[in-house]
């Protein structure tokens, strides 16, 4: 990151307390501070509309990938809560793994004739295996004129690979899927499509307290993947996303401490299971997505 340049995935570019986002100066008095925008479905608009005719477009209708597992599926719907429906068709992709038999556990596309051919995609990958290297190998191998490769990629590998799992069994085999099966087909990936952006989801702490033990998702453990995570990525133009962290975690704090007064059973809205965030604090993500898309033109 410049000097200079907003990073709204950057938590320490943030002034929580006054809802200020700051220039990158080492010197936190000399910062130049602004508010984040608050982007309405006629700001998106209008930035997809921009985004599509940057540069004379080559390489297709703009495609945003979300990649992961169920809270990144909580980004993907939020994101699609700000993309008007004009003329939204939603179908199943061909690649579906085998969990769509579960709740959500499906392929989606999502697209939008008027809005330029746009596409926004959901990818159910809650571990590093085959299925999900195949797609970056897909992406890798694309090109320009058939348009396959997103224009924006947002990972989320983390928690299940913290928890019991069938794939790893501990840190260490984590770090070799990702250092050896999935980074050289990322960097590939953004060689081969230079408009690319992927951005990795750190994953949000859980409270000990209450970390369900079915899961075995502790906020130790997850704290130890995700500074491996930054360290195997820095420098890969992969970007990490933590800003969106302290708004999740003071979410499911503030669940914890309500629990025993809710007597709702909603999961996903009210962090039934203390490690899914409240759609609240999932839509302050979104807007933080469409910051970093929409860049410093939207600003005012």
């Amino acid at each position: 990151m410049k000097p200079g340049v907003l990073d709204y995935f950057d938590r320490r570019h943030f002034d929580i307390k006054h809802d200020f986002i700051s220039h990158g100066d080492i010197d936190v008095f000399h910062r130049s501070r602004m508010p984040v925008k608050k982007y309405t479905q006629a700001d998106v608009v209008k930035c997809f509309d921009r985004l599509s005719s940057e540069g004379r477009r080559t390489h297709g209708p703009l495609h945003f990938a979300f990649v992961g597992d169920s809270t990144i599926r909580q980004h993907f719907l939020s994101f699609l809560r700000w993309i008007p429906d004009y003329d939204r068709m939603t179908s199943k992709t061909s690649n579906s793994t085998a969990f769509t038999d579960y709740y959500f556990h499906d392929d989606r596309n999502v697209t939008s004739t008027l809005l330029n051919g746009l596409r926004v995609s959901f990818y159910w990958r809650e571990l590093i295996r085959e299925h999900v290297v195949d797609d970056f190998k897909r992406w890798a191998t694309s090109t320009s004129i058939d348009g396959n490769s997103p224009d924006f990629i947002l990972l989320g590998l983390t928690a299940h690979h913290v928890g019991t799992n069938d794939v790893t069994h501990n840190l260490e085999t984590f770090v070799s899927l990702v250092e050896d099966k999935l980074l050289p087909l990322i960097k590939k990936s953004l060689a081969a499509h230079p408009q690319q952006k992927i951005v990795w989801l750190y994953q949000s702490r859980t409270v000990l307290e209450m970390t369900p033990d079915f899961y075995d998702i502790y906020p130790d453990d997850i704290d130890k993947y995700n500074n491996e995570i930054r360290r195997v990525l820095r420098g890969t133009g992969v970007v990490i996303w933590d800003s969106v962290n302290t708004i999740v975690e003071e979410n499911v704090r503030a669940c914890l401490l309500t629990a025993f007064e809710r007597s709702d059973r909603k999961m996903y809205l009210s962090c039934y299971d203390f490690i899914h965030p409240g759609f609240r604090a999932v839509s302050l993500g979104s807007q933080l997505i469409f910051s970093h898309l929409c860049g410093i033109n939207d600003i005012y």
